[in-house]
């Protein structure tokens, strides 16, 4: 981002120091060093006082930092719900086959919740991909890498991943359900050993 090479250059623009600054919108000339550096990154109040100091808009200041942070949104988005999505197929694997051992179709419920909300951030998520153009992207790096385009099943793949999950993620359920049943016939001497 380049709001700080920005700052710096309306400050030295108008003549005044870092100290002159910072007293003039209330922070410490720490602050307006580590905004011109790029260490950190103004309030929404700050940029106003900025604004004001300087006699420019908002927008003039960010320029084309909105791009890029939206960018940075959509990646802590996008690492968030891969965070999510992992965390509730996890969940829902590890207690999916004990809760339906011990309570029947009835304990399938929390499994069935963490299911949706795996599904939703892979909706969430090739949205997110999408937007930025990831699997193009993806498909422009291999190509340079290695001269080949993808086709066939890869290439499908590769551009329908959250369908490929989500169907992962059947498999696993159903994989759950096999070893649910097959464990039931011992379920009396696992208890045993537990309890």
């Amino acid at each position: 981002m380049d709001l700080g090479g920005r700052i710096k250059d309306l400050r030295v623009r108008d003549g005044f120091s870092q100290e002159a600054l910072a007293g003039r919108i209330y922070v410490t000339r720490q602050t307006i060093i580590n905004w011109e550096t790029g260490r950190s990154y103004p309030d929404v109040q700050s940029l106003l006082l900025l604004g004001a100091v300087f006699d420019v808009s908002i927008d003039e200041m960010v320029k084309g930092d909105i791009d890029t942070m939206k960018h940075e949104l959509d990646v802590y988005r996008l690492r968030m719900w891969c965070a999510i999505i992992i965390a509730a197929v996890v969940l829902a694997t590890v207690c999916g086959v004990p809760l339906y051992v011990l309570f029947g179709i009835i304990g399938l419920i929390p499994s069935f919740v963490l299911a949706g909300f795996a599904i939703l951030g892979i909706i969430i998520i090739d949205r997110i991909a999408k937007r930025h153009c990831l699997p193009a992207f993806e498909e422009i790096v291999a190509f340079v890498d290695t001269g080949k385009v993808a086709t066939g099943w890869v290439a499908w793949a590769r551009r329908h991943s959250g369908f490929v999950f989500v169907c992962v993620v059947v498999v696993l359920y159903l994989l759950g359900f096999v070893f649910g049943f097959l464990l039931e016939p011992w379920m009396d001497s696992i208890e045993r050993l537990i309890g």
